[in-house]
């Protein structure tokens, strides 16, 4: 499995535990847009940073490419925003 696959296939799997836990985590824009936001400030410069430093390299791109990023870094970032909000709605409904 490539790159691409896996952080799809996450995404889509973060969509439906959203939908089958009952979080609702995807209809509160507010909620998913500070989340974003937070890691737009944070994550996305500091992948650049790396990548630009060559701490890492990604292999294998879909060719889609923003700034230095491909489009793969931009989907698992947004899943590793997405995860913990839906992992503390679920946390914080069930208590």
């Amino acid at each position: 499995m490539n790159y691409f696959t896996t952080v799809v296939l996450i995404l889509v799997v973060s969509i439906l535990a959203d939908n089958i836990l009952r979080t609702k985590v995807l209809h509160r824009w507010k909620t998913l847009a500070l989340a974003f936001f937070l890691g737009l400030v944070v994550v996305i410069p500091w992948d650049s940073f790396a990548i630009m430093r060559g701490h890492w390299v990604i292999g294998q791109t879909v060719g889609i490419t923003f700034g230095v990023l491909p489009l793969e870094e931009i989907i698992a970032v947004f899943d590793m925003l997405l995860i913990p909000v839906i992992a503390w709605e679920y946390w914080n409904k069930q208590r």
